[in-house]
């Protein structure tokens, strides 16, 4: 994983030193502000202290008989204004390196988290031999090349962390402190002489723009965001379909025709219909009739508040690809199915074969043979749908497995 533009134009201007220069020595704006102060501290007089002073005898020392000797007067006092348009706009800069670095650091870790999953998987022949094995005949054995990616990712981590916690140093002292947070400039910045002749500030608006330039870029219309959420979820649907065709294959089931909808399943029939978005539905006949309709209900991420109440309804999460998480946790949500979780097969053919196990033991029902006379009359009379009484044995007849 390499930087992104403008990622080392940013770590060069850290570097220099040039943006540690504007927060300790920035360019002020001067202003005076009129202030009533003994004559001993006034510089500078207003134009208008005369007729104030006439006007406030409460400020005369005493008279004499060439006029009046004050005590204090209207001075005008200078003061450092920091909220100059070039400052807001280097404050209004920090801000937006320590969103644009949050993120990058987050998306860096997410992808070195998986790497560091994939390299267990790699290295943990020992342990999950077969299991390794299996994955790899699903899904290959290439990942990345472990010394130069993983390497790389790492760099690039810790060359972020270190370019934003630079940032957060600015942003606790110097100019940064003295700018109001209320205060604003626009997108487009205009060409200031302080920006044009200032060495100091001179690099902070071209760095601007192409900030500005790489927020635009990720910025997309609801259209385009609706366009990438329905390709994620057709991904996830063939994800799915892929996982029962392995089941199937594991369960020996035979294909019918060259569709790969269509299965012989001992001596029942089995169709998947994908023709519905979002959800994959599983039917299986016994010489046309409709034994059993199974619907897999696929949503990208995992929300507590869905619940599925139909027994015949079953809810699949495809959740982050790059989710944190051990590969050997044993706590995972079943549910969530990606290339990261480990049984994802497995767990697609468990649906499977509950469904099959229901309809066979409803065709052969189970015989409880040697069954005491006492214990085999109290359970047809407490559970008579369920115990059925033949001859000497019970025949149990499940309603709900």
């Amino acid at each position: 994983m390499e930087m992104m533009r403008p990622e080392p134009d940013l770590e060069q201007a850290l570097a220099s030193g040039q943006w540690d220069e504007v927060s300790v020595r920035p360019r002020l704006d001067m202003h005076y502000v009129p202030e009533t102060l003994p004559v001993a501290r006034a510089k500078r007089v207003q134009a208008s202290a005369v007729e104030h002073l006439s006007q406030h005898s409460e400020l005369w020392a005493r008279r004499s008989i060439s006029g009046v000797i004050p005590a204090k007067v209207l001075a005008r006092v200078s003061e450092d204004d920091h909220a100059i348009y070039e400052n807001i706009v280097f404050a209004r800069l920090l801000d937006g390196c320590a969103r644009w670095l949050d993120g990058r650091i987050s998306e860096v870790r997410a992808i070195k988290d998986g790497q560091r999953i994939a390299m267990q998987l790699e290295k943990g022949d020992e342990r999950h031999r077969l299991l390794t094995s299996r994955i790899c005949a699903l899904w290959g054995r290439a990942w990345f090349s472990e010394a130069e990616d993983s390497h790389a990712t790492l760099d690039t981590l810790d060359r972020l962390e270190r370019m934003r916690a630079h940032v957060e140093r600015l942003r606790r002292s110097g100019v940064y402190t003295r700018i109001p947070r209320s205060a604003r400039v626009p997108i487009a910045l205009r060409p200031t002489n302080i920006f044009q002749y200032d060495k100091r500030y001179r690099e902070l608006r071209p760095f601007w723009d192409a900030l500005v330039n790489a927020r635009a870029r990720e910025k997309i219309s609801e259209s385009v965001r609706y366009e990438v959420l329905a390709a994620r979820q057709a991904a996830f649907l063939r994800y799915v379909l892929l996982l029962i065709l392995y089941a199937l294959r594991d369960m020996g089931a035979t294909e019918v025709g060259s569709s790969g909808r269509q299965h012989r399943v001992g001596p029942w029939d089995l169709e998947i219909d994908a023709e519905r978005p979002g959800e994959v539905r599983i039917m299986i006949r016994s010489r046309g009739k409709l034994l059993q309709e199974r619907a897999l209900v696929l949503l990208l991420t995992k929300e507590d508040e869905v619940v599925c109440r139909d027994p015949n309804r079953s809810l699949f999460y495809a959740e982050d690809l790059m989710a944190g998480g051990s590969i050997t946790d044993e706590d995972q949500d079943p549910r969530v199915l990606n290339p990261f979780k480990f049984f994802a097969v497995e767990r697609v053919r468990q649906v499977l074969e509950h469904d099959f196990c229901r309809i066979f033991l409803a065709q052969y029902p189970s015989a409880a043979d040697r069954v005491p006379a006492g214990i085999r009359d109290k359970l047809s009379g407490l559970a008579g749908f369920v115990f059925k009484r033949k001859r000497s044995a019970n025949y149990v007849f499940p309603q709900s497995v």
